[in-house]
């Protein structure tokens, strides 16, 4: 009896694992990165999506720079406020018609759809202080199209108003003491 249940356990153990997101590591330092993704990964579950973390505070600004670079085939992103230890699999594509839209116990801000070739630069206003999920997968269905979408992407914090104010008072300090 002992034998079938860790039988049944080690059967039962790679769909387990394939229900956890994995992420693939943390935007908040500004550099850029790089994935691929499935064809048709939201409607594939965790594993044919990658999950991004980031970690801002609220009323912090950071523009978010995504590239799709394959030939063919769309991009689906979406950014999330906190973060999760499951995949609730759609069955389809996430509605992308209205905002905001929550998904596994996250709250939605932001989802666009990117072609293939395309660039996107997005401001985000972050509500809250913590944790961000971003999801990026593919948007096709089925066998057509390419097997993978290779894509970039980077965040950079936008300076705020007043440091740019500070930053400019500054140079003009600096360009009247030269003159003087």
């Amino acid at each position: 009896m002992r034998h079938l249940a860790l039988l049944v356990t080690l059967a039962l153990l790679p769909g387990l694992a394939g229900a956890i997101p994995q992420y693939l590591g943390d935007l908040s330092d500004g550099l850029p990165r790089t994935g691929s993704v499935a064809y048709d990964g939201w409607s594939n579950g965790p594993t044919a999506v990658d999950f991004w973390s980031y970690s801002g505070a609220a009323g912090e600004t950071i523009s978010l720079f995504t590239r799709n670079r394959a030939p063919e085939g769309d991009l689906l992103v979406a950014l999330y406020a906190g973060t999760t230890t499951r995949f609730d699999d759609f069955l389809a594509t996430p509605s992308f018609l209205g905002t905001p839209f929550d998904w596994g116990g996250l709250t939605g801000l932001l989802q666009f759809e990117l072609a293939a070739g395309a660039t996107l630069l997005q401001d985000v206003l972050l509500p809250v202080s913590g944790s961000y999920t971003l999801v990026v997968g593919g948007s096709g269905f089925g066998p057509f199209g390419p097997r993978s979408i290779d894509y970039e992407i980077q965040t950079a914090r936008v300076p705020e108003p007043g440091t740019l104010s500070l930053l400019a008072a500054g140079v003009v300090g600096l360009l009247r003491l030269r003159r003087g």
